[in-house]
């Protein structure tokens, strides 16, 4: 028979649970250029999302507020027909492109004047000319360029600065239950008979069960393993971590 215990403290300890963080900021005089980041910890990917003017190239620099170190051009059409490209900083002069792409561009779209890329890329890459992602780091040093036209030129005085990005957990956050969830063979219910809103995500974030404005979830289809099961009771959420076998 399947049973679902509650985990002893000691296990609860051991665990390592992943976590999901996104922040966005918006960038330019005219906030031209709006950026995205989500780090997922379970893969160790960051993944960008970053929109600008069809008629411009717009460079991001990660982890650095001057023109040092580490930066991404977008819409350089004379290099990889305007795809995000990996580039080095190295002062007041143009930077270098990296022998070393380690972005993995998954869409490119372009809706009326402006064009959004998403990619990702690995937190280390092993490159000592690519900023790595640390999740215990989540202000992240920003500076960039915007320059008219999409031939790759110096983009002048006007357009340029430096800012951050502050990313958020948006995983599965441990805080303290205000209300008892009673587990049983297959169910777990809220004490007080009031109705929830429940979600159960497996180890990886997954959300693997929903169910809404209930009193109890049944469990009994779900497979062997941990998971983290969530209840939210008029705005309050209840955590639970749950081992089925």
């Amino acid at each position: 028979m399947k049973k679902i215990l509650l985990l002893a403290s000691l296990c609860v300890t051991s665990m390592t649970f992943a976590q999901k963080f996104e922040g966005s900021v918006t960038l330019g005089n005219n906030d031209e250029m709006e950026v995205m980041i989500s780090l997922d910890q379970s893969t160790s990917k960051a993944t960008f999302t970053v929109t600008g003017d069809t008629a411009s190239w717009f460079g991001l620099g990660v982890g650095t507020t001057n023109m040092q170190g580490y930066a991404i051009m977008h819409n350089v059409v004379d290099k990889a027909n305007g795809d995000a490209r990996e580039y080095k900083m190295s002062g007041n002069t143009a930077p270098a492109e990296q022998a070393s792409q380690d972005l993995s561009q998954t869409s490119k779209t372009v809706n009326g004047s402006k064009v959004t890329f998403v990619y990702t890329r690995d937190f280390d890459t092993s490159d000592g000319d690519d900023y790595t992602f640390d999740v215990t780091k989540l202000t992240i040093p920003l500076s960039y360029a915007i320059a008219n036209g999409n031939t790759f030129d110096y983009h002048g005085n006007g357009n340029r600065g430096a800012s951050q990005i502050v990313l958020k957990n948006i995983g599965l956050d441990e805080i303290n239950n205000q209300f008892e969830i009673l587990i049983n063979t297959n169910f777990a219910s809220i004490s007080e008979n009031t109705d929830a809103n429940w979600n159960v995500f497996d180890m990886t974030g997954k959300n693997v069960l929903e169910v809404r404005n209930v009193n109890q979830i049944n469990f009994s289809d779900l497979k062997t393993g941990f998971y983290i099961l969530k209840a939210d009771v008029q705005g309050t959420i209840n955590t639970r971590k749950l081992y089925i076998k």
